[in-house]
């Protein structure tokens, strides 16, 4: 192949492997379409790894078919049966691959076809557009690439902090460095320096007097926003709740006319569970925007929140249309544009349209790069984005390179190396990243970070659990370290730290509880406790406390019980717009249904209900895998909803995403669904399937039990 300019994208091996098999389906049969989605930076590389492959047929360069009549004459005009019609839709997409569908029978007529479409949009289209002419596909090639190497930070300071330094060293009167003291602080936290814009801020706080005129009152809310900002990113989640508290409060003496953007602002910002944000503030600060018509840069800021927090509760259709919104206002700043495009990137990952998410992420990593800015978030989500493809080369450079570059705080990659570990079914690596993360956050007092790590490590406990990979005896020790956790978590917060934490800690740990069926009924207390707080203190979390004590009383049979607390607590969820938790609740109604016995006439009502929660979220992944868990939780001989035609439904879902290791998961039910059946033959295929798909991406956590499952049946 030839060398690849140092300055673009590189084909990965994982792209190479899926072009040979199509490059093999060219050269072998007479007659095939083979479909590539590929970008035009990578046309090259792929087309000689076709080249290579084909068995000695000759493949061409893509030409390009702009106008639908142009089609036609491409499919028909002269070529020699050993080469290949190598055809790249550009232009008007529609009116083009309806012309494919028109002639889709010259597809397989004559010499093979490869179709290159640039991008996850054009293959959605094809499907949509052309759908005969897709079904007489070979093959779908999706070839991402590493996305090429990011830009360079420049060896000297940025701009921005380089002219904010200057600013500060003109200022002479106290008001005058509390400015300029924000602005250095701000540019800094954006350039991705947060210890110093902490150190700047707070000295310019302390710089100013404890009383004064408007402007200096501001000034001290100003850089109240800015360590809020600070602590935020560093995953200090009590400091950011007293530094947003502290800023409301310095607002009081301030004129309405002054105080209400910066009051939108930080209920915008108000720390909470859902994303890092609380449900109610963020509503607020949206209700001021619209009802004040405020300045373009609070309605943004609200605007954001207001998407994260749709993004959580499962509302893609809502988060979709904020982010519209938010784009259509200007920014000032590279950091905001850049956080608008990583939105983008997030719908696109809760949606499972890993193709586009990792397009956005990079696409906002270049902007924010180029100003000297902040790269950690976006190079997380790529480290995760390829975990879930499949892809572990890549993620494993991005964190080796990409986060390195970002400067990445050894919380975040110690975790991004965890998770990888985890895909590869290393149990060892996992935990002993995850103590290691645990450990460095607690020395920087990071209790946000760290109840990020209680929730992965309590994740990855429950898979291995399921997986066979890990005893009782493991999970009791397991328990025990987690319990440190919460006590360093509740020490860094103290009495005043964030109300959700207890309930949180009360939410997560049943489930290690329900792990064994000795301790469900310790699970159910413990949620039923946590239930009791919500509804006491935090009403927002009360969709998800109650749908946990809902499973954990269908999982000890307590049936009846369950149908009262799910059907009390969906009420709060669809009131409240909770949308991934509404889909839940009534996804453990109708397993509690079919577990008592219930005729189908009782079931089809709740299971269209749920199925309607599952299109109001918008999102195919939601669906899935929410399909996915209901398969693997009913009985196998349930007829109403039936396990099997579930469990297919997910995987044809994963398969388009893609997402092989649940691919793999639901082949894996299929045969546990087959096989108490007595389908045995049928099952072993599909185990053989899911442990076929686990090994091509080197994905082990489940391979060991797949191998025993498949030696059972001879």
């Amino acid at each position: 192949m030839p060398t690849t300019p140092s300055d673009g994208p590189r084909l990965l091996r994982a792209d190479e492997q899926q072009l040979e098999r199509a490059g093999k389906a060219l050269g072998s049969a007479g007659e095939a379409f083979v479909i590539v989605v590929c970008e035009t930076a990578l046309h090259a590389q792929a087309t000689e790894v076709l080249r290579r492959s084909a068995g000695g047929i000759e493949v061409p360069d893509p030409e390009e078919v702009r106008q639908p009549e142009e089609v036609l004459a491409a499919l028909e005009r002269p070529v020699d049966r050993v080469c290949v019609r190598a055809l790249s839709v550009a232009g008007n997409l529609d009116g083009v691959l309806e012309a494919l569908n028109w002639h889709r029978e010259k597809l397989l007529s004559g010499s093979p076809v490869v179709l290159w479409l640039e991008d996850a949009e054009g293959l959605r289209k094809l499907r949509e557009l052309a759908p005969d002419a897709y079904a007489f596909r070979e093959s779908v090639v999706l070839v991402r690439g590493d996305g090429g190497p990011l830009p360079l930070p420049g060896g000297e300071e940025p701009e921005r902090v380089a002219r904010a330094r200057r600013q500060l060293r003109r200022a002479r009167t106290p008001l005058e460095r509390a400015g300029a003291g924000y602005t250095l602080a701000e540019a800094l936290r954006m350039s991705g320096r947060p210890i110093e814009a902490e150190e700047v801020a707070k000295r310019a706080l302390l710089a100013l007097p404890p009383t004064g005129n408007e402007d200096s009152q501001e000034n001290r809310v100003r850089l109240c926003w800015a360590l809020a900002a600070i602590a935020s990113a560093g995953g200090e989640k009590s400091q950011e709740l007293y530094w947003v508290r502290r800023g409301l409060a310095e607002l009081d003496p301030i004129s309405l006319a002054r105080g209400l953007p910066w009051r939108a602002q930080f209920m915008s910002a108000f720390p909470g569970p859902f994303a890092g944000h609380d449900c109610s503030a963020t509503t607020e600060s949206l209700r001021l925007v619209r009802t004040y018509g405020l300045a373009p840069k609070n309605r943004s800021q609200a605007l954001r929140s207001a998407c994260s927090v749709a993004l959580a509760l499962g509302d893609l259709t809502r988060a979709r249309t904020l982010s519209e919104e938010c784009r259509t206002i200007k920014e000032q700043s590279s950091f905001n544009s850049a956080l608008k495009i990583s939105h983008q990137g997030d719908i696109a990952e809760a949606a499972g349209n890993f193709v586009l998410a990792e397009a956005r992420y990079r696409e906002a990593m270049a902007l924010v790069s180029s100003d000297g800015g902040d790269l950690e978030s976006d190079c997380l989500s790529l480290v995760n984005c390829a975990i879930l493809t499949g892809e572990l080369e890549a993620a494993e450079r991005e964190i080796a390179t990409g986060l390195v570059r970002a400067a990445a705080d050894v919380t975040v990659s110690l975790y991004a190396r965890a998770q990888l570990a985890m895909a590869r079914g290393d149990v060892e690596a996992c935990f002993r990243t995850l103590r290691q993360a645990i450990a460095a956050a607690t020395a920087r007092k990071q209790d946000g970070r760290l109840i990020d790590m209680y929730e992965a490590s309590i994740d990855a406990l429950v898979s291995m659990r399921e997986a066979e990979r890990l005893g009782e005896r493991e999970l009791e020790a397991a328990r025990v370290e987690l319990d440190e956790v919460r006590d360093a978590v509740q020490a860094i917060a103290g009495a005043d730290g964030p109300s959700w934490y207890p309930i949180q800690f009360l939410t997560l740990r049943p489930r290690l509880l329900a792990a064994t069926p000795g301790t469900l009924d310790q699970a159910a207390d413990a949620s039923a406790q946590a239930l009791d707080k919500a509804r006491a203190v935090y009403p927002d979390l009360i969709a998800e406390c109650g749908r946990r004590l809902g499973e954990h009383l269908v999982q000890s049979g307590k049936l009846d019980g369950a149908l009262t607390t799910l059907a009390e607590t969906e009420k709060e969820a669809e009131a409240r717009g909770f949308l991934v938790e509404l889909a839940r609740l009534r996804s453990a109604r109708v397993r509690a249904l079919v577990l008592q016995g219930q005729a189908p006439a009782v079931i089809e009502p709740h299971l269209a209900a749920l199925r309607e929660s599952l299109a109001a979220t918008g999102s195919p992944r939601i669906t899935a895998e929410t399909l996915r868990d209901l398969a693997i939780h009913l009985p196998p001989h349930s007829a109403t909803p039936d396990p099997l035609a579930l469990a297919e439904e997910a995987h044809a879902l994963f398969v388009a995403m893609p997402m092989p290791a649940e691919e793999s998961r639901c082949l894996e039910a299929m045969g546990d669904i087959l096989l108490a059946r007595g389908r045995g033959p049928e099952a072993k295929r599909r185990y053989v399937a899911a442990r076929a798909r686990l090994e091509r991406h080197g994905l082990g956590l489940r391979l060991p039990l797949l191998a025993r499952k498949i030696d059972a049946l001879g």
